[in-house]
């Protein structure tokens, strides 16, 4: 599959309540080994720059981080969330050649079928493997245009961080020690400097202020800002479904040679009247269609399906209803009773 024959799909989704029908009665409740990390093992990055908390994974994969209840929080510090777990779903019909079922679907839910890493292209543009997901730089990354790596040794001009470890570490802010506040300042740094643009990461220049995917970027300059312009926080990632066994363990599917580029943000200190837009995160998904190993040049996708899939759970799981607005593509959440147990 070249360049030249690949598709990719751009779109957003406005907003963190983009729900689906609430499935509490369904959930396979996963074990979260600590607020850093799941039992995969994979490094978790956190969306906390206003009222809304998420976590993901460099997969994709958004697990129940908060109490193993929600994925987040919302207001933050409060320990109570609104979503279980989400995630992107997709299929199609794929004509490569390589599997007899031309029907393929993937993506993440309560089960990941995504890997971390970029599909990988010889200089012809045909797929020869993915990043290996053991490689360091192989995860999510996250910055602050507070936190260039130009001030890292000087602590004296860093933000305050008490209430961003203290949402990382899920812990009040007066036992937030200094320590936990260097190693969170510490990623925001080394993001920084390793802000994975080539792969397609956004970054702009400060007195532009376009956005750019390109390898322009120089982590020294201080005129060249990762991420979304005017945003408190942004988030990075880029997987893939090359392995069949991570692909068929989401959905018995054959993988679809997609690679998916996810970018998170959000906004924080926003004058008045946007001030409800503290209570949103922004994500952009990007599907590159560049197919896998040994696929021909006019391999293709037909009839292609894409959703933002959400458990949602409003404070108590048991007493939520779904619904949308088919008006304005709006999914929308709601309490079934006047008062939520956990919420009260």
């Amino acid at each position: 599959m070249t360049y030249r024959q690949s598709v990719a799909l751009l779109f957003f989704f406005l907003g963190f309540l983009l729900i689906t029908p609430s499935e509490a009665q369904k959930h396979p409740r996963a074990v979260v080994q600590s607020s850093a990390k799941n039992g995969t093992g994979l490094p978790l990055v956190l969306m906390n720059a206003n009222n809304v908390t998420s976590w993901v994974q460099g997969n994709g994969f958004y697990p129940p981080s908060v109490k193993q209840e929600w994925n987040g929080e919302f207001p933050k510090g409060t320990g109570v969330g609104i979503v279980y777990q989400e995630g992107i779903v997709f299929g199609g019909k794929v004509h490569d050649g390589l599997y007899a079922d031309s029907i393929r679907v993937t993506g993440n839910n309560y089960q990941a079928g995504m890997q971390p890493g970029a599909i990988l292209s010889d200089a012809s543009g045909n797929t020869i493997g993915a990043d290996k997901i053991d490689d360091q730089s192989v995860r999510p990354y996250s910055v602050r245009p507070d936190m260039p790596a130009a001030i890292q040794s000087d602590s004296t001009k860093w933000p305050d961080l008490k209430i961003d470890a203290a949402t990382f570490f899920q812990k009040d802010t007066g036992s937030v020690t200094f320590s936990d506040i260097r190693q969170i300042a510490n990623q925001y740094f080394t993001d920084w400097t390793e802000w994975p643009a080539k792969k397609g990461a956004p970054w702009f220049i400060d007195s532009i202020k376009i956005v750019r995917n390109d390898a322009s970027y120089e982590p020294a300059n201080p005129h060249h800002i990762p991420g979304i312009p005017d945003a408190a926080k942004t988030i990075w990632y880029v997987c893939n479904d090359l392995d069949p066994a991570v692909s068929q363990s989401f959905a018995g599917s054959p993988p679809m040679g997609m690679e998916e580029q996810v970018t998170t943000w959000a906004f924080h200190g926003l004058p008045a009247p946007y001030e409800a837009l503290e209570n949103v995160i922004y994500k952009q998904v990007k599907l590159i269609y560049k197919g896998n190993q040994g696929a021909p040049g006019n391999a293709r996708i037909d009839s292609m399906f894409i959703c933002q899939w959400v458990d949602g759970d409003l404070g108590d799981a048991g007493d939520d209803y779904g619904g949308c607005d088919s008006t304005l593509d709006l999914g929308y959440e709601y309490n079934s009773t006047a008062t939520d147990n956990v919420y009260a």
